[in-house]
């Protein structure tokens, strides 16, 4: 190879850094590590989708409360309209609870990051199983599952 070929050449198309054999022992400790990782994504994801129905709960309730307050406008045709409304609930509940709008939308967004990460576990996993089966493939075809 010349100098400009092995200039050229990226760290992804060097083979040999692919080539670092896996033992059964390594293999096993994938699968051990996989099976971890999705256990705790499984109770990671679970704790998320509890608290974000403890969000959506109390930020509804706020919403019902602001609502039937007596204070709260009615809308009318040739008068108050929905949004002067809404703004004035969001106000209320803001000034009455904090901030449980973006409570809620916080609690919803890091649901969908448990549930993103569950999938991201689920193909590292699924990837992990057919290395091992593929190591297991490989040692028992040399000689070398004893």
């Amino acid at each position: 190879m010349s100098r400009t070929d092995h200039g050229e050449q990226m760290e992804w198309d060097d083979p040999s850094l692919y080539v670092d054999p896996l033992s059964l022992l390594d293999a096993k400790r994938h699968h051990q590590w996989a099976v971890r990782a999705m256990f705790e994504a499984g109770k990671a994801l679970k704790a998320a989708s509890s608290a974000e129905a403890v969000a959506a709960k109390a930020y509804q309730m706020a919403v019902y409360e602001a609502t039937l307050h007596t204070d709260c406008p009615q809308v009318r045709s040739a008068g108050v309209t929905v949004a002067y409304r809404d703004a004035w609930i969001a106000d209320w509940i803001q000034a009455k609870y904090g901030d449980l709008e973006w409570d809620y939308k916080t609690a919803k967004m890091t649901h969908q990051a448990a549930q993103d990460h569950v999938g991201v576990v689920k193909t590292l996993a699924y990837s992990m199983g057919q290395l091992g089966s593929v190591v297991k493939q490989i040692h028992g075809a040399v000689g070398l599952d004893r």
